[in-house]
């Protein structure tokens, strides 16, 4: 009879060790089921900007680096040309590889940042 108990009580123990470990493995399937839904269906949208407002901060920036060129080397005729030549080097070269702007938009802004004053 001894024995028989000591069985019953081991399986029993078995069964709880099982029984923790049913609960532990379903709420980690919910946790995980969770954070997924959670990414999947509320992913913030909102943070990605339109092209054109995109292509309008490019621009932008590269008004600006001209601009600088040009005050930093408003005395200094011969620098100023070198140096507006090696940054519309540089744009014309990111800007071929841009998604946001076609050949001709390129062309024209090259054209404007050239002639910038």
């Amino acid at each position: 009879m001894d024995k028989m108990l000591q069985y019953f009580f081991i399986q029993q123990s078995k069964r709880n060790i099982l029984d923790i470990l049913n609960l532990i493995l379903i709420v980690c399937v919910i946790i995980i089921t969770y954070f997924f839904v959670k990414s999947f269906f509320f992913q913030d949208k909102g943070q990605a900007k339109p092209a054109k407002q995109k292509k309008e901060e490019i621009i932008d920036d590269y008004v600006t680096q001209m601009q600088e060129v040009i005050t930093l080397y408003t005395h200094d005729d011969e620098s100023l040309k070198r140096e507006k030549t090696q940054l519309l080097k540089q744009i014309s070269q990111e800007l071929a590889t841009n998604i946001f702007f076609d050949k001709q938009e390129v062309k024209d802004l090259l054209y404007k940042l050239a002639n910038m004053h």
